[in-house]
């Protein structure tokens, strides 16, 4: 009877071993599959999403930032127009014109013009028609400084687009004349210095009304000159002009 029972106890023993070391081994697994280090499955530690930073913030930081406007063209004021602020300022009476395509360029510079010498418009919108207006036709603005009271930016425009062109002396020279009566102090200053250059008598930069004379001269001068003959044409065949002796 006393071997049984030690028998029984033997057995009660390792069987309550056995259960104290799988639960052992559970705790351990548990622990190890769900530590505060371990990665989670499915989830790309490097996504945007995981960063706090939306993939829509990032594509908002890169259209906003480092892009510089666009010089529009004839035709294309609908793509500054709308409610979208990010298309930039909107400019009706510009766009107006730039969207038909029905006008020529000069049609076009034309009513470009008459948003420029309409005073009651805003200054940038002037400004606005001034930029396009000239590189679509220079010589419809010809006379513009004269006309009215330009603002001091598009006054100022105005100016730099005289200065570069050299293939327009007479209108160069007669468009610094009317800029040199502008009420800014530094338009007129700058008018009567590249007029003075320009005329190549810098010495009566100090004297505006001596050089308004030296200036109606150099003009009539340009009139009375005789236009320059064209460049003679090269004959059809390169050598067609050269004969070979006869024998």
């Amino acid at each position: 009877m006393a071997a049984r029972q030690n028998d029984r106890s033997s057995t009660r023993m390792w069987i309550a071993c056995g259960v104290v070391l799988f639960l052992i081994a559970l705790l351990v697994s548990l622990n190890g599959g769900f530590g505060s280090g371990a990665a989670k499955p499915g989830v790309d530690q490097k996504s945007p999403g995981a960063s706090g930073v939306s993939s829509d913030a990032v594509a908002g930081s890169h259209s906003s930032s480092g892009g510089s406007e666009r010089v529009r063209t004839k035709g294309d004021g609908n793509r500054r127009t709308g409610s979208d602020p990010e298309k930039g300022p909107r400019f009706p009476l510009v766009d107006a014109v730039l969207e038909d395509e029905s006008l020529t360029n000069q049609q076009s510079a034309l009513k470009l013009k008459d948003i420029v010498l309409t005073e009651a418009a805003p200054e940038s919108e002037r400004l606005e028609a001034l930029a396009h207006g000239l590189n679509l036709d220079f010589m419809a603005f010809k006379g513009i400084a004269s006309a009215v009271t330009l603002p001091e930016s598009v006054a100022e425009r105005y100016l730099s687009e005289l200065t570069n062109q050299n293939e327009h002396r007479s209108e160069q020279v007669e468009g610094l004349m009317d800029l040199m009566v502008h009420p800014s102090e530094s338009i007129r200053t700058d008018s009567v210095d590249r007029l003075a250059f320009l005329i190549e008598n810098e010495e009566l930069a100090s004297s505006p009304e001596r050089l308004k004379v030296a200036a109606r001269e150099f003009l009539e001068r340009m009139k009375q000159a005789p236009a320059p003959e064209p460049a003679p044409s090269e004959p059809e065949g390169g050598n067609a002009g050269t004969s070979e002796p006869s024998r």
